[in-house]
């Protein structure tokens, strides 16, 4: 896990051996979308508990199972944007980068 702070959030990358589809099967994640992100097919998402979207992720399918982003807002902070835009725009930003 490598994770980046700035203003009023932090963006994490995880890397984990759950696929995607087994990601969409765990009923704490919900508001599952499709996003395309380079050349993958990914899906964005958030904590079945997280109906602000203070934290947003964005999956994309990687050899070992998966690469997840995120955009979390740091505590105590109102988001000042679209975390799940904020992932997507780190998502394409870092795609070339990450495992596949």
């Amino acid at each position: 896990m490598c994770s980046w702070t700035e203003s009023w959030y932090y963006l994490s990358i995880f890397s984990t051996e759950s696929s995607i589809e087994t990601t969409k099967q765990n009923p704490n994640y919900v508001g599952f979308k499709p996003v395309t992100i380079g050349q993958r097919d990914g899906v964005e998402f958030h904590l079945q508990a997280d109906a602000d979207l203070v934290r947003c992720f964005v999956a994309l399918p990687a050899a070992q199972g998966a690469i997840w982003l995120s955009v979390d807002t740091k505590l105590a902070l109102k988001p000042e944007g679209s975390t799940c835009e904020l992932t997507q725009h780190y998502a394409n930003l870092l795609d070339q980068r990450l495992p596949s």
